[in-house]
């Protein structure tokens, strides 16, 4: 099975990554029309925090992250905590799938049982996963087209239509930056620029393996997205209210849904709601397969049962989708005000920066010997 892709697919799969489901769920909106001052400092300091991820892959001589864990904290510890990632990946796929399980059955198919659209979800992920990553590259370059494609059209429509009134989005900084710093850390950093410590387990396919051309490379990707989310929250605002779109649970749907040019362009929902299933969908994709990816690590799995591994864990996303489903309200609440604190923070920046700091004591010791 080949498992190398290219720099330009590299880009494609961390964008449509990092867009996901925060083009669609309302991050900062807490911070009212200062949301969009909010993910550009987050995505100032995510792009730090990639940084930091890039640097524990270059600074170690593992693969992917649980070989990377084994080799700085040791054989048993270092199992112990990527079981916790391999956890953490599962349940953070099982997350987006609700949030577009949601989306799904609040707008196009509201009387399909909740078990036919987490299959129409999670059936398209496991076979993907089972090709490998070299054809989720493959597929990455054709689907960013379809996104970028989308994303233009939708912006350009509503500004056809003049809905954007730029005076909702002031006065900046109304309230001061209490809000906006109050829902920086650990939000609007950790989704989705933290979530991009996934790719360490992908960082060694790219054929590039150049540690300075992939940094260039997911540094662009963190400043394109972050663009994106910024622009997309600065449109909501301006179409629909501050107000509006704090009350909203999926603000991006009523925002398109308002475009309307002569009786011939309507009903754009339908280009939205196909925008967040492509980037919920590479989301999802992306944290399963390095669920995958980290299990053979750990256990040792030969590659002749990777398929069957791959299967096993696919019922595993669907069963734990099924069985942890709560309403839209508690849904939300979890992933913007518990999960953030008490997940992210520790996976996201307490164990890599620990990681962090014994990579560099590790090669710092390497070259006192080498002088020695």
């Amino acid at each position: 099975m080949n498992n190398k892709i290219s720099s330009r697919q590299f880009l494609r799969m961390m964008i449509l990554f990092q867009l996901g489901s925060a083009i669609a769920i309302p991050l900062a909106t807490s911070a009212k029309q200062d949301a969009w001052i909010v993910i550009l400092i987050g995505m100032a300091f995510g792009t730090i925090l990639t940084c930091v991820y890039l640097s524990i892959f270059n600074k170690s001589e593992g693969n992917n992250l649980s070989e990377i864990l084994e080799e700085l904290l040791g054989r048993k510890l270092g199992k112990l905590i990527a079981l916790l990632y391999i956890a953490y990946f599962l349940y953070t796929a099982n997350r987006v799938i609700n949030d577009f399980r949601i989306i799904i059955k609040s707008t196009a198919l509201p009387q399909t049982p909740n078990i036919m659209v987490i299959f129409i979800m999670s059936v398209p992920v496991i076979y993907c996963s089972y090709l490998g990553v070299e054809a989720m590259g493959r597929g990455a370059v054709l689907l960013h087209k379809v996104v970028m494609f989308t994303i233009v059209i939708l912006f350009l429509f509503a500004f056809i239509n003049k809905l954007p009134k730029i005076e909702r989005l002031e006065p900046v900084l109304e309230y001061g930056w209490e809000p906006i710093l109050k829902v920086l850390f650990p939000l609007a950093i950790a989704v989705p620029y933290g979530e991009t410590l996934t790719f360490m387990n992908i960082y060694s396919n790219v054929k590039d393996k150049d540690v300075h051309q992939i940094r260039k490379i997911a540094l662009f990707s963190n400043v394109i997205s972050g663009l994106i989310l910024a622009v997309t929250s600065a449109i909501n605002v301006a179409i629909i209210s501050a107000t509006v779109v704090e009350l909203s649970i999926f603000p991006v749907l009523k925002t398109v849904g308002s475009i309307q040019i002569g009786t011939f362009i309507q009903r754009l929902d339908v280009l939205a709601i196909l925008l967040l299933m492509l980037g919920g969908f590479y989301k999802i994709l992306i944290f399963f397969y390095c669920s995958v990816e980290m299990t053979m690590s750990v256990f040792e799995v030969d590659i002749r049962y990777r398929s069957f591994l791959t299967v096993v864990l696919g019922m595993i996303m669907i069963v734990l989708s099924y069985y942890l489903m709560v309403n839209p309200i508690q849904h939300f609440h979890i992933g913007l005000d518990i999960v953030p604190l008490y997940v992210h923070v520790p996976l996201q920046f307490i164990i890599p920066g620990i990681l962090f700091i014994l990579s560099v004591a590790r090669k710092k010791n390497r070259y006192s010997k080498t002088l020695g």
